[in-house]
């Protein structure tokens, strides 16, 4: 058998025979394309941040909401420990008070 015979023969693709404005036309229609993905990016883009910004805002009134409930013991908190002080301090007199009495000395 001879080489020929064993090969594939592929041809060469013939080269375009268009012009500049068909370069432009094809030119035009990738741009036109890559405008609409463009688009499309940045609608999804701001139905994302829509999303976020609506997220953080729920978080904000949320912490809000904590901040509110967590001031009301705090203050609870605040009145008994200024009570817890005077008793300390009249249990204090009291007691200095029973130390000299002369019921005591008896």
């Amino acid at each position: 058998m001879t080489e020929r015979g064993m090969a594939e023969i592929i041809p060469f693709p013939l080269q375009s025979r268009t012009g500049p404005a068909e370069h432009l036309e094809r030119a035009l229609v990738g741009l036109k394309a890559a405008l609409a993905e463009q688009s499309a990016a940045v609608a999804a883009w701001r139905t994302q941040l829509e999303g976020l910004r609506l997220g953080l805002g729920a978080l904000r009134r949320s912490l809000e909401d904590q901040n509110t409930r967590l001031g009301t013991p705090k203050q609870g908190v605040a009145e008994l420990h200024a009570q817890a002080c005077r008793l300390q301090v009249w249990a204090d007199g009291v007691l200095a008070v029973e130390a000299v009495s002369p019921d005591r000395c008896r």
